[in-house]
């Protein structure tokens, strides 16, 4: 391996982000992706003001907001969480080759640079790769830090996790991560400073962010990020689906049920191993061996273990949230892959061929999800929506949106943003339907109903049931989403 570990770093980071590049703009942007660019094309205050009565802290919208020097094309609103998760890539190899060694390095990172999951998330104009890469990076460097006690790895550990601090909350796990790992090293070197600089630097980061902590704990306690609560309790079958998802991706059901369970036996059957052979590597006194599974399996097991528990008594758990802590399992596979019985000499020994066979079906495996995602668009499709009614839009026209908030996609398509109706509660009771809606429509000659189907804030089409009611139906068209589209003649009934 080089001696020079930045330098495989980087080309597998440019391979990682070639992988993420491809087919970038394709799908269609959808509502949380438009709410990025809403807050982006503001100016820095008003950003951070808007910010304070969403649900996510604000450094992700910043950067985006420079980011849109590049374009606001979807391929550039995109390509800073390309960018950030071809990074970890990087970084993932890093971490391994620091925590194992530089073959464990390599595997690690062309898994992650295939897991369908992270390539997917890493062409959403969303935060998620980019809170990964910090919550990564400040692993690695805290790792450095227990290790050499140099007051430059504790600064720059700390700013890291200050960082992923403003990015998002899910930031609370890392902490969680970081802080059983250095209660490990404390209690394996049976010497508890490590464990007090690693508290004083989460403490010094905490400190950093306190002038954001007033809006967090509004926004926690006043329950932002209502559709993670629509999810209700989360079962144990949850924290199998997030394990599935990080092997196979959102695309599970395009998998041939073999390929799928094929990958599902391989990546326990590996993760396993390596936990085996970590156990057995500590009874004969190998640290090193002993010291990465135990982060590997803490990275991948506390956080959703964590936020599983949490959710009992207050939802918040979330698959792509918990898409951060994918590299533990990455960790665990690539680790086993590499400790498989021990190769000879020979070129074509059974056990050469038994790991150079296992990677080669691995490496398929995640291909085939990378490829299924892309071929299979899973974003709602704002812009055929857009472009239906683009076509027919007349003057006088108007437009009739529920959720309010799906006017945000639309219009980023849409030739000639229409005069709108929004002002709805969410959900919509019944007895306020009509007050909703027909003060919008006067002085129009059609409208265009544009809503979410069995959205829950009116499973049961409400707002269409309405306009059926009261004016002329014309026509309908349904888009992926599922979006419905509408048409109704005001000048009748």
């Amino acid at each position: 391996m080089l001696r020079q570990p930045w330098i495989p770093a980087l080309f597998l980071s440019l391979f990682g982000l070639a992988v993420r590049l491809v087919g970038i703009g394709r799908e269609s942007i959808w509502l949380d992706e438009a709410t990025s660019l809403f807050l982006a094309r503001k100016s820095l205050p008003d950003l951070i003001a808007w910010t304070a009565k969403d649900i996510h802290p604000p450094l992700y919208y910043i950067l985006l907001h420079f980011w849109r020097a590049f374009g606001e094309s979807e391929a550039a609103l995109r390509s800073l969480s390309a960018v950030a998760g071809a990074a970890s890539v990087g970084v993932l190899y890093l971490l391994a080759r620091r925590l194992f060694d530089g073959r464990t390095g390599v595997i690690a990172a062309v898994l992650l640079t295939l897991a369908p999951m992270h390539v997917a998330y890493s062409q959403q104009a969303r935060m998620y790769t980019l809170l990964g890469l910090w919550v990564l990076l400040a692993s690695y460097l805290l790792v450095f830090a227990l290790e050499e006690r140099k007051a430059g790895y504790w600064i720059a550990f700390t700013v890291v996790n200050v960082l992923s601090l403003y990015t998002h909350y899910y930031t609370v796990f890392g902490f969680l991560v970081q802080g059983l790992f250095a209660l490990y090293v404390s209690w394996r070197k049976h010497s508890w400073w490590n464990l007090l600089w690693t508290g004083v630097a989460m403490t010094l980061s905490v400190l950093l962010y306190t002038p954001w902590i007033p809006t967090m704990v509004v926004q926690v306690s006043s329950g932002g990020g209502s559709w993670v609560a629509q999810t209700g309790v989360p079962g144990l079958r949850a924290i199998a689906d997030v394990l599935i998802g990080f092997i196979v991706g959102n695309v599970r059901a395009l998998y041939p049920a073999w390929m799928r369970w094929a990958a599902y036996i391989l990546f326990a059957g590996l993760a396993l191993w390596a936990l085996v052979r970590g156990a057995r590597s500590a009874a004969h006194g190998d640290r090193r061996e002993e010291s990465g599974i135990i982060f590997a399996l803490v990275y991948l097991a506390a956080p959703i273990a964590t936020a599983w528990l949490i959710s009992q008594v207050k939802p918040l758990y979330s698959g792509r949230y918990l898409l951060v802590f994918l590299p533990g399992l990455l960790l665990l596979a690539a680790r086993g892959l590499v400790i498989l019985p021990p190769v000879g000499r020979d070129l074509i020994s059974p056990y050469k061929v038994l790991r150079w066979g296992v990677a080669a079906v691995l490496v398929i495996l995640l291909v085939f999800g990378v490829a299924q995602t892309a071929a299979n668009p899973q974003n709602d499709d704002w812009r055929g929506a857009a472009a239906y009614v683009s076509e027919g839009a007349k003057p006088g026209d108007v437009a009739v949106f529920y959720p309010g908030w799906n006017e945000k996609p639309f219009d980023y398509y849409v030739r000639e943003p229409l005069p709108s109706v929004t002002a709805f509660k969410v959900p919509l009771p019944q007895g306020e339907v009509e007050s909703s809606v027909r003060p919008g429509l006067e002085g129009h000659s059609r409208a265009w109903l544009i809503w979410s189907i069995g959205h829950y804030g009116d499973p049961e089409g409400l707002v269409k049931a309405y306009l059926d009611r009261a004016h002329t139906f014309v026509e309908f068209r349904q888009f992926r989403g599922p979006i419905g589209v509408a048409l109704y003649d005001l000048t009748f009934k």
